[in-house]
């Protein structure tokens, strides 16, 4: 399940196998993650540390939970924080989905800010 998800969620970021691992390296002091042990975690032939998972998942966006295959919702709840205080009532009308879609447009943002960097 883990080489599945990962593989989808990689392709759905546009990244491909050397893009992952360089911006996995880049990010990750010490990180030593090569395109070839990205492909042997997507064809299930080696299991990453749990520790890599957690880097992926955050890299990618999404919950270690979600990747490991233990749930199918890839975002973690939207946080309610002082962003959705601000808007007081305004929350209140969205529903579940307009929660993750906010969610997903924020950590898009700042994937894209921090590629940029």
């Amino acid at each position: 399940m883990f080489g599945q998800r990962l593989k989808e969620t990689r392709k759905a970021h546009h990244y491909t196998l050397e893009s992952l691992a360089e911006a996995y390296n880049a990010r990750f002091a010490g990180g030593g993650l090569s395109k070839g042990t990205l492909s042997k975690y997507e064809n299930e032939k080696q299991e990453p540390l749990s520790s890599v998972v957690g880097n992926l998942a955050e890299l990618l966006g999404v919950t270690t939970d979600y990747l490991l295959g233990r749930t199918d919702h890839s975002l973690p709840p939207a946080p309610d924080n002082q962003l959705f205080a601000a808007y007081g009532d305004v929350k209140e009308a969205l529903d579940d989905a307009d929660l993750d879609d906010i969610a997903l447009f924020m950590r898009m943002k700042a994937l894209r800010k921090q590629q940029k960097l």
